[in-house]
């Protein structure tokens, strides 16, 4: 029978062994970047691999309270590497409460971003000093600017511009502008907080203006927005004043000029009805449909493809109501000196292929003032204005140089209710009406009016009325001749169409 004072002895030891272990264990834990009762970190966020790509949660409208909390434990469950907060963090103006509610969930060096939103001005600098402690533990994540106001933040090769436009600041469009002209991401996102009355599937009224979309669209961004307590997702679009759908295929294909709007703001607040069912949502998730708090998620570079994205909205009830693809068609940034330009905002027509004669002596290629002529490749398109990329490697953005009143040569396709222009050349007067061999159509007259997204209306001599746009398509050679002033071209004559 073993003595008492060997028992002592023994479970001494073997307190002291468990007590050893434990601290080794959370020692190596730490080391490892493993959560530890204090970071209840997700194990996504601990050193996920490149291949896996980068998953961003998209919430709104959270609060304080269990619908909340289980948002951000299905954030957490899902794997997400970042959130993006759309605005209205917890609706009690209450900076510490909100922040401790997210360290509970996924711990204080998650990344996590935000806007600011309506039910947060109040409180705001809170606010923002907790966004921006967070940043200081996240060196991942690289933001400069006003955070959640008026900034851009890079993480993993996610670019995100952030801003408060409808609620605090000013100069968001321009500003929008200037960093999509200036980045190289392939995957770029624009986040504000509130809404034009169009682009959300409830009551929410015009609160925003409709130029940061369409910069946004011209730069090839995702648009993330939350204010209304639901779910909606457009459509690819070519246009938002108007409204234009362009594509209704589940694969979404970005490029300048092409992109997509949703709004997540079912982050745990309340849940409302829907109100609006336009032609251009591809998914609406409201009270009306029996919705929950959820989140939209987007793995960007998905599958170690860094084109490709796939996103998914999901309930805390485990419900998936929206599922789909998005493919990046991004161009590469406008070299300094030239500015941003927008992409299509029509379906291409088809042309006639044409290439483009030599460069004559006495013009040289991207010159910065004067006559120009220029042999390149349409690049991107956005109404009366393409961006043309040279031999040379330089980027010029072209508009039409024609005025109401000048004459012109116009040959192009003859549509349905407008003239495709292939080729275009100012004349000093008509000689000629009309024509037509085929669908082919070359034609002489005075420009009446030419309106800012490039629609042409033509009188001929027998007083015959045309409208006319260009019909070019990317990838098309053209070579282009006009008056050259700081990187655009103001052409005067266009020749091509061809591949």
């Amino acid at each position: 029978m073993m003595r008492p004072q060997r028992w002592v002895m023994l479970l001494a030891v073997w307190a002291l062994l468990l007590g050893m272990g434990l601290g080794l264990g959370m020692a190596l834990g730490q080391r490892m970047g493993g959560p530890t009762p204090t970071s209840p970190v997700s194990p996504a966020h601990q050193g996920a691999p490149a291949a896996s790509g980068v998953k961003v949660a998209f919430i709104g409208d959270q609060g304080l309270g269990e619908g909340a909390r289980a948002v951000l434990r299905l954030i957490r469950d899902e794997g997400a590497h970042l959130v993006l907060h759309l605005g209205d963090f917890d609706y009690r103006d209450d900076p510490e409460a909100w922040d401790r509610q997210i360290n509970e969930a996924l711990g204080p060096d998650f990344p996590y971003l935000g806007v600011v939103g309506n039910h947060d001005v109040a409180a705001w600098p809170g606010y923002q000093r907790k966004l921006q402690e967070r940043l200081a533990r996240t060196p991942e994540v690289a933001c400069r600017g006003d955070i959640g106001v008026k900034a851009v933040c890079t993480y993993r090769g996610v670019f995100f511009v952030l801003s408060g436009v409808g609620t605090m600041g000013s100069g968001h469009e321009a500003y929008i502008r200037e960093q999509l002209a200036a980045t190289d991401a392939t995957w770029r996102i624009c986040a504000w907080h509130k809404n034009m009355h169009l682009m959300q599937v409830g009551g929410k009224e015009d609160e925003t203006g409709w130029g940061v979309y369409e910069e946004c669209r011209r730069g090839g961004a995702i648009i993330a927005t939350a204010h209304e307590h639901s779910y909606g997702r457009t459509h690819l679009m070519s246009s938002f004043q108007p409204p234009t759908i362009a594509s209704t295929e589940n694969v979404l294909r970005l490029e300048p000029g092409k992109t997509f709007v949703f709004h997540s703001g079912l982050g745990g607040e309340s849940i409302r009805e829907q109100e609006r069912s336009d032609p251009w949502w591809a998914s609406i998730y409201t009270r009306t449909q029996g919705a929950d708090y959820g989140a939209l998620f987007c793995t960007f570079q998905a599958n170690g493809q860094l084109e490709q994205a796939s996103c998914y909205f999901k309930d805390i009830r485990g419900r998936e109501v929206d599922r789909f693809q998005v493919v990046s068609a991004v161009a590469a940034p406008v070299p300094a000196g030239r500015s941003a330009l927008p992409a299509p905002a029509r379906a291409a027509t088809p042309v006639r292929p044409q290439s483009p004669s030599p460069s004559p002596e006495g013009f040289r290629p991207g010159a910065a003032s004067g006559p120009v002529r220029l042999l390149g490749t349409v690049v991107a398109l956005d109404g009366g204005r393409f961006r043309l990329r040279t031999g040379e490697g330089e980027h010029w953005d072209v508009s039409l140089g024609v005025r109401a009143g000048d004459f012109v040569e116009i040959e192009g396709l003859l549509g349905q209710d407008s003239l495709s222009i292939l080729g275009l050349e100012l004349e000093d007067e008509p000689e000629m009406e009309m024509e037509t061999e085929g669908q082919m159509v070359e034609l002489e007259g005075r420009v009446t009016s030419l309106t800012e997204d490039g629609l042409l209306t033509v009188e001929t001599l027998g007083r015959r009325v045309f409208q006319a746009r260009l019909g070019l398509q990317v990838g098309d050679h053209v070579q282009v001749d006009g008056s050259a002033e700081g990187g655009r071209l103001l052409a005067v004559e266009i020749e091509g169409g061809g591949r």
